[in-house]
């Protein structure tokens, strides 16, 4: 069953001021509808959206995810990207309007995937910068080690004509050891990743290093997260990555965060 959920009420309240009473001028709610239906697992709304491991996109969007079935899994999503991206230069850009999917399978040790997703008007409304990327991936886990890697390919176009401006294909792969349970108070975990990513392979990528607005990227990323107390982790990591389309352009960042979930 579907039900109805707030998921965050911004407050953007404008208050204007008028014969010394305060009037609300704006007020906003987030909604977002989740559960099964007819089988099927569905999000639609408001909501994080997260293709190819967040390698293609990890950021708000505003459309609909359904998926079906257990250890192997097909998910089909279509929708509106964020209009606050920073890509090729351009801040407050968007990603455009988006639809696709993917096929995951999970064998306990080992996992796949693959899928498509094809973004239009990238940039600006009615830009005709297009840009369809499809991926595969696989995984495996021993002892308290996990290791996985994906290989993404991207067909940017303008107008219909294909752009070679920036690579088009790139891959990526992690490892993680253990890793700190939200639940588990003195948990921890490690990991490193690797990245070498044409433009033309990612929207809005997940990882916290440097992306160079859409240049394309390589390099690095360590880290470690540790969990303080109860539904407290703290994540602390390096990143060290540098421009593929202009390899002179490099940038070093030192990345530390507090998740607390209730």
């Amino acid at each position: 069953m579907l039900k109805l959920q707030v998921s965050s009420v911004l407050c953007m309240l404008t208050m204007k001021v008028k014969a010394a009473f305060p009037t609300i001028m704006k007020a906003l709610c987030v909604l977002r509808l989740e559960g099964r239906l007819g089988g099927m697992d569905v999000t639609a709304g408001r909501y994080n959206a997260f293709f190819a491991d967040g390698n293609i996109y990890d950021n708000r969007a505003d459309g609909v995810e359904v998926s079906y079935g257990d250890k192997i899994k097909i998910i089909g999503a279509a929708g509106k990207a964020t209009d606050d991206l920073d890509k090729l230069g351009v801040s407050g850009t968007t990603g455009g309007s988006y639809a696709g999917g993917a096929v995951v399978a999970d064998f306990g040790k080992f996992n796949a995937s693959a899928g498509y997703y094809n973004f239009k008007d990238i940039l600006a409304k009615n830009s005709k910068l297009d840009n369809a990327i499809w991926f595969v991936g696989a995984g495996t886990e021993f002892g308290d080690f996990a290791l996985n890697a994906m290989y993404l390919k991207g067909d940017m176009s303008y107008h219909d004509v294909d752009l070679d401006g920036l690579d088009d294909d790139g891959w990526t792969v992690g490892l993680t050891f253990k890793g700190a349970e939200a639940a588990k108070k003195g948990s921890w975990g490690l990991f490193a990743n690797y990245y070498d990513l044409g433009g033309q392979t990612y929207i809005a990528h997940t990882t916290d290093a440097n992306t160079f607005d859409g240049q394309g990227f390589k390099g690095y990323g360590v880290g470690a997260n540790y969990t303080v107390a109860k539904n407290m982790v703290l994540t602390a990591a390096y990143y060290d990555t540098k421009s593929k389309f202009d390899t002179s352009d490099k940038d070093k960042i030192m990345w530390t965060d507090l998740t607390i979930t209730f």
